[in-house]
Parts: C-alpha cells; sequence; structure tokens
C-alpha cells in the first residue's frame, strides 16, 4: 500500500569543497540542513584521512550526512515525511535518480562490465534511502539538480569548514 506524501517538506544543501585543489588534500563535505545559516544541524567536516579523496566521494558523504541529519531532525520532530536534497552535483543526482536502478539489478557493474565508481558508497547510500522510505520512519528522500548560484550557503558553509581542518 502506498502512502499519501504530505506537502510539509524540508529542503537540504548539500556540496563539497577542496582547501587544496591541486593536491585534493584537506577534502571536506558539507550538508547544510532546514535550518540554514547557525542551525545547530549544519555539518562541515573533512573526509578521513585513509579514504579516497575525490570530490565525487565527498558529495556522497555528504548525502550520506545529510541523510543522517534527516533522521535526526525527524526524531525531533516526528510529524515530517518528506525531504528534497537540492545539489549543483548532477553526478549525485543523476547516479541516485537514474543509473542506481540498473547497477542494481547487474551487481553494480556499469553498462561496459566494470565495477561502478564509488560503489562502496553508492550502496550505502541505497540502502540507507530503501531504510528510510521503507522503514519506521516512512522519510522519503528527493534528489534535486541545481544551478551553483543557488547552493551558495552550502558553499559558504564548504569554505568554513575547510579553512577549520
Amino acid at each position: 500500500m502506498t502512502r499519501p506524501i504530505r506537502l510539509h517538506q524540508n529542503v537540504i544543501y548539500i556540496t563539497q569543497v577542496f582547501r587544496n585543489a591541486l593536491l585534493q588534500a584537506d577534502s571536506c563535505l558539507n550538508c547544510t540542513v532546514a535550518g540554514g545559516t547557525d542551525s545547530p544541524l549544519n555539518v562541515s567536516k573533512p573526509l578521513k584521512e585513509n579514504s579516497r579523496q575525490t570530490s565525487q566521494r565527498a558529495e556522497l558523504m555528504a548525502a550520506l550526512v545529510a541523510l543522517n541529519q534527516i533522521e535526526r531532525l525527524v526524531n525531533q520532530e516526528r510529524d515530517l515525511d518528506l525531504f528534497v536534497i537540492l545539489t549543483d552535483s548532477a553526478y549525485l543526482v543523476n547516479s541516485l535518480t537514474s543509473y542506481i536502478y540498473k547497477w542494481r539489478e547487474n551487481d553494480y557493474r556499469s553498462a561496459s562490465g566494470r565495477e561502478v565508481a564509488n560503489r562502496d558508497l553508492f550502496e550505502r547510500l541505497d540502502y540507507k534511502l530503501n531504510a528510510m522510505a521503507n522503514g519506521r520512519q516512512g522519510i522519503d528522500v528527493l534528489f534535486c539538480k541545481v544551478d551553483r548560484s543557488e547552493n551558495e550557503e552550502a558553499d559558504r558553509l564548504s569554505r568554513e569548514g575547510a579553512e577549520m581542518h
């Protein structure tokens, strides 16, 4: 049985930035949660030192952090059930709204037969999104691509986070 989606929604912006783009060191993943500027739910932190330091991994990790923040918010305010994650990353949006269904069927292999890049993170995102939607919380999460100019608050937090680390 499909449950109706209420129109009450929260918007979350996510982005990533490198403090040193040439070396791709000090990656910083970030998400800005519904509260906006100075919200206690805003997150800015670096990728783990022992992980691959790429912008795609930072974007995927930011999405995972955003999903954790959504669960935290829902635990505080139980009437929330629809969230929209806005990002300027076509990679993230296309992967999670289109490609992932085929990847899941093909054991996370691309059309060429190679393993999908960042498979570990896509599997975690897929599992988490399914658990959130079909679990006791019943949270629907939509991913939408926005222009970089519409993601300025997340970019600001990302730059500040990179400077702190």
